[in-house]
């Protein structure tokens, strides 16, 4: 189970694509060298790596209800 920083980060980083950004922004750290290395730590996380396939599931599957919908 993530807290909700964690969390925050997963929804920050498949947004950006950046994890450095992502982790600045859901644990409120202005060090570029300590959200590189905290957010590396983090994507290295089972749990991390689990709620990103799920988020990551979601949007693909909205996309493609999306697409069917138009048709």
């Amino acid at each position: 189970m993530l807290n909700v920083k964690q969390e925050k980060f997963c929804i920050e980083y498949l947004q950006s694509g950046n994890a450095a950004a992502a982790y600045k922004a859901a644990f409120g750290i202005a060090n570029d060298n300590a959200a590189r290395a905290s957010s590396s730590r983090l994507l290295k996380n089972p749990a991390i790596q689990a709620r990103l396939s799920e988020l990551q599931a979601q949007v693909a599957n909205e996309k493609i209800l999306s697409a069917q919908e138009i048709q």
